[in-house]
């Protein structure tokens, strides 16, 4: 790896370009026009590397393929990989390398910070970081979606507590002669206790057997490749365990010590029934549904404003019309310029093709070329610019603000720009057009401000829009932009890539839909709103399961009280009124707990974008509404049957 153009590349690249062939001497081409040796070949990468390749190259390559970058103080994208000594102060080093970096580039106008980063935290801990294009996940989305899993855990073992103390009239009997004939507390605490383990140990084996079954599906969803190996992944058993542990008591524990509570004297005069015990009892039942339901609203109130952002993001703050536009790729080459002048004459006389244009930068990748935008020296501000034909702005359907766009027959053109709205805003500018700013990274010569565009977003919405300076250049257009006529894709990529490879006998035909592009930035959010839709309604169903089961118990234990309200004149609306009075009552309570969480919740949750939804009013009353409907009619069937119900049969044996 010492000698310039050396590479090693892995064994399935091997075998993608030589076959079984050996690989080990011979050459490969590299953007048609850098000559490789092949020195030596390596396993595969491991699926969990942050590290994904198919070759590494000698860095003294760099010296051919990008001279400007070699050993460059210019060039900062680059990752580092070193080891440190025991006991490292972190900051202080981080603050030692950007001194350093200010010292042999004093001209450089920004405050330079490098981040260092344990190995063992950068799949999951490296979201917020730019320009790198390693493979990673992110801690917070698997944080929230474990607290989530955890939560419909709790709403199960509530539900456990729950159905089994609501019938405990008939547990009465058996711990009664139980306690009679000799056992005692213990024995029977250990009794209720030796259930909940079996059913907790069974519920678990249940589950790993499904989540083998299920884990190709979910691992096409989030285009991972987890496997599930409790021998080999022992953090995982230990978590099962953890999550074991956790069930038995947290399901045990209420049921065990309120059931074995009672005397036997009392429970054979069933003076349980008015005792302080049972309304005390009653209270917990109570207010476990309150619980249940109180996360069911929490995780309903957090989907609705979770899609409201990413429909935000995804749609409304672009700034520009995204369906049916299209990029193509233009290698960076010296026939970068010609290609791209015969291709763009060529499409532009299909009619399918709406507009066409080119651009350095196009929506959906961040803009990598950046500089100071000044009107005064001692004002500098950082701001991107992109390099774009006139056209660009039609193919996105962009606003202009003020101003006009470019002109080619106008040579003064040459030396304009078209802002966008978040430059003007930073340089403080009212009247904008006519007036000259000064941009490092484009000579040092005023520019003259012709247009004002509407702020257009390159990146994700998780950082605010940068100040963009817009400008001509004929000689830099690496994508070419075009919006295609609804209903002709097919067609219309059909003759693109024809006319591609008359133009390019080198280069590939690469393209990519923007709207793609834009769904890829946000592919995390996408797939978490997915998942918390689904966790959400596992959580309404279990709860509803809860309240179906209590509610079917407490109308039970009020049939004599609805047939003498039947035989004194109440109508079946008086008694469903009657039955589920209690239950809205209930969910009521839950929804006034389930607000200010939820809305602490998903605060927080915003504070990772630069622009954010509204937490409007409605979004909660609406979480609300839909909860009382579902509890209604979960236990409306329940009430109806007991309404219904002949007085005679349930007063016949009084």
């Amino acid at each position: 790896m010492n000698a310039p153009m050396s590479a090693v590349i892995t064994e399935s690249f091997a075998k993608e370009l030589f076959g079984n062939a050996p690989a080990v001497g011979k050459t490969f081409l590299m953007e048609n026009k850098h000559t490789f040796t092949i020195t030596a070949i390596m396993k595969d990468f491991p699926e969990q590397s942050h590290i994904q390749s198919d070759m590494v190259v000698s860095f003294n390559s760099m010296k051919n393929v990008h001279p400007y970058g070699y050993k460059s103080w210019n060039v900062t994208n680059t990752n580092i990989y070193f080891s440190l000594k025991e006991k490292t102060d972190i900051k202080s080093l981080e603050t030692k390398i950007a001194t350093i970096y200010k010292d042999a580039r004093p001209d450089y106008d920004g405050d330079p910070t490098f981040m260092l980063q344990p190995l063992e935290r950068i799949y999951l801990h490296s979201s917020d970081v730019r320009w790198d294009a390693i493979k990673k996940g992110d801690a917070e989305v698997v944080t929230g979606l474990s607290i989530v899993a955890l939560l419909i855990l709790i709403i199960a073992c509530f539900n456990y507590m729950n159905l089994t103390t609501a019938n405990y009239t008939k547990e009465a009997d058996n711990i009664s002669v139980s306690k009679t004939l000799g056992a005692t507390r213990k024995h029977l605490v250990w009794k209720y206790f030796s259930e909940t383990i079996l059913m907790t140990f069974i519920a678990i084996w249940i589950a790993i057997i499904l989540s083998e079954i299920l884990m190709p599906a979910f691992n096409n969803f989030t285009e991972k490749n987890l496997h599930i190996s409790l021998l080999q992944n022992k953090s995982l058993a230990l978590s099962l365990s953890g999550i074991f542990i956790l069930t038995v008591l947290l399901g045990g524990t209420y049921p065990a010590f309120f059931l074995t509570s009672f005397k036997p004297l009392n429970l054979r005069k069933k003076v349980s029934f008015f005792s302080t015990s049972s309304s005390g009892h009653s209270l917990w039942r109570k207010s476990f549904v309150i619980a249940q339901y109180m996360i069911a609203i929490v995780l309903i109130i957090s989907t609705f404003i979770i899609y409201k952002q990413i429909q935000l993001i995804t749609k409304e703050k672009t700034g520009f019309d995204k369906e049916q536009v299209i990029t193509v790729k233009n290698p960076w080459d010296q026939e970068m310029t010609n290609r791209y002048n015969i291709f763009i004459d060529k499409i532009r006389k299909n009619p399918n093709i709406l507009h066409a244009a080119g651009s350095f930068n196009v929506p959906g990748e961040r803009i990598n070329n950046q500089g100071m935008l000044y009107i005064e020296e001692e004002n500098k501000l950082q701001a991107g610019n992109n390099i774009v034909s006139p056209e660009f702005f039609s193919v996105l359907n962009a606003t202009f603000l003020d101003g006009r766009n470019f002109k080619k027959e106008l040579a003064s053109d040459s030396s304009a720009v078209i802002v966008n709205e978040r430059a003007v805003k930073s340089l403080g500018l009212e009247d904008p057009v006519g007036k000259e700013i000064y941009y490092t990274s484009y000579e040092k010569r005023p520019l003259k401000i012709i247009g004002v565009i509407k702020n257009i977003q390159y990146a994700s919405l998780h950082e605010k829009t940068l100040p963009l300076v817009y400008l001509l250049d004929p000689h830099m257009k690496l994508n070419i932009v075009a919006k295609i006529q609804q209903g002709k894709t097919s067609e219309t990529l059909a003759f693109l890539k024809k006319q591609w490879e008359e133009v390019s006998q080198k280069w590939p035909f690469e393209y990519e839909f923007i709207d793609e592009k834009i769904d890829n930035v946000y592919k995390t959010e996408l797939k978490t709103i997915a998942l918390i839709r689904i966790f959400t309604l596992l959580s309404i169903f279990l709860s509803c399961l809860g309240i179906f089961g209590f509610a079917g118990f407490s109308i039970k234990k009020r049939t004599k009280e609805i047939g003498i309200r039947k035989v004194n004149g109440a109508t079946v609306l008086n008694i469903l009124t009657l039955l589920n009075k209690d239950f809205i009552k209930w969910v009521l309570m839950s929804f006034l707990i389930a607000c200010p969480i939820a809305y602490f919740v998903m605060n927080k949750w915003l504070q990772n974008y630069a622009y954010k939804t509204e937490m409007n009013w409605w979004v909660f009353v609406l979480g609300g509404a839909l909860t009382i409907i579902i509890a209604i009619l979960t236990v409306s069937w329940q009430s109806w049957r007991a309404a219904r119900q002949n007085p005679v049969d349930s007063l016949k044996y009084e």
